[in-house]
């Protein structure tokens, strides 16, 4: 995903307004047809045109995926904020794809880096270098090769 140019927009989302989209998100869940990405949950919500569906709050457009990672990062740190030039990662690689868990804000050169795993995790000997990994490649947990940076 692009850089989230407005992550101040997001973050003024109180754990309450995360909520309650959420709420209003779980009544457009629609089955998941995509056998290529069988955790995915995906919504009946029109996607933009890049491939992201977006939900209208009071009077905003949100992407869903923003939400609910935010949503996510909240439970564990109530005072989590997006940070500047931090992307929303599917690490599923399905840009429809609304579930948390395969969700993540990280710098878009990470992000954008993830594209190698979705070409090469079926080669033989491969091993994702992201944390988390990149669901469906083998990896060695806790590496990252990004550490040093």
């Amino acid at each position: 995903m692009a850089q989230i140019t407005d992550p101040q927009k997001y973050n003024k989302l109180s754990n309450v307004e995360l909520n309650e989209i959420w709420k209003q998100v779980k009544n457009h869940i629609v089955t998941n047809n995509d056998h290529n990405h069988p955790n995915c949950i995906v919504t009946n919500y029109v996607p933009s045109n890049n491939r992201r569906p977006q939900i209208r709050y009071k009077g905003e457009k949100y992407y869903i995926s923003i939400v609910l990672c935010l949503r996510k990062n909240r439970k564990i740190d109530l005072n989590y904020s997006i940070k500047v030039g931090h992307e929303c990662s599917h690490l599923c690689h399905n840009t429809s794809c609304i579930n948390e868990h395969c969700l993540t804000f990280e710098n878009g050169e990470i992000n954008k880096s993830r594209s190698c795993c979705k070409i090469f995790k079926d080669v033989n000997g491969y091993y994702c270098p992201h944390d988390p990994i990149c669901p469906g490649c083998s990896g060695i947990t806790g590496w990252n090769v990004f550490e040093n940076d």
